[in-house]
């Protein structure tokens, strides 16, 4: 499969993350999830008490312009926001509601602009919300659709899928952001 790069053309880059989703098993999809959840928490825990000091960090995929200035526990609250309207969205395609969307990407997930670390258990308890309800689902295949505002129609399967693919970015960033804090000591 292609690999995505910054600059792309953005419905390359849908189709190609699209057929990625789709290739990805229900399994699979949960272990990223599961996977990725876990490197986010080890990149606040290796920072320690400069968890909550932003760090500019260099132009990534995924990581908008705004979002570039941030401590791992903003990441960690704007992750907890977008993870619970995932989750929902998952949920009632899941359970066959249709339903349109109100939320703002760009405004409704932005976090505080001194978050504490509360973050940590708020971010713990939005994955264990999404994995008791991906496991209480059927097939999420053959579920209606609703569209993403990045990669176009998705069913309650592409929509699991962009739990594990959302949080791969802000990992992403995290660990730049460790690495920076490391080589400021």
């Amino acid at each position: 499969m292609k690999r995505i790069k910054k600059g792309m053309n953005p419905k390359l880059i849908a189709k190609i993350v699209r057929t990625k989703f789709a290739s990805t098993t229900r399994i699979r999809a949960r272990r990223q999830i599961v996977n990725e959840a876990g490197l986010t928490l080890k990149s606040v825990e290796a920072a320690g008490a400069e968890a909550a000091k932003p760090v500019k960090v260099p132009s990534m995929l995924g990581v908008d312009e705004d979002m570039r200035d941030w401590s791992l526990l903003m990441i960690l609250e704007h992750n907890a926001l977008a993870n619970a309207a995932i989750t929902r969205t998952m949920k009632s395609l899941g359970e066959g509601e249709v339903f349109e969307s109100t939320v703002n990407p760009k405004t409704d997930f932005m976090p505080g602009v001194d978050p504490g670390r509360e973050q940590v258990a708020l971010f713990e308890a939005s994955v264990e919300s999404h994995l008791q309800a991906l496991d209480a689902l059927g097939n999420l295949r053959k579920t209606e659709s609703l569209k993403h505002p990045v990669f176009g129609e998705l069913n309650a399967h592409g929509w699991n899928c962009v739990f594990g693919f959302h949080l791969m970015l802000h990992r992403k960033q995290a660990e730049v952001i460790v690495r920076i804090l490391k080589q400021g000591e």
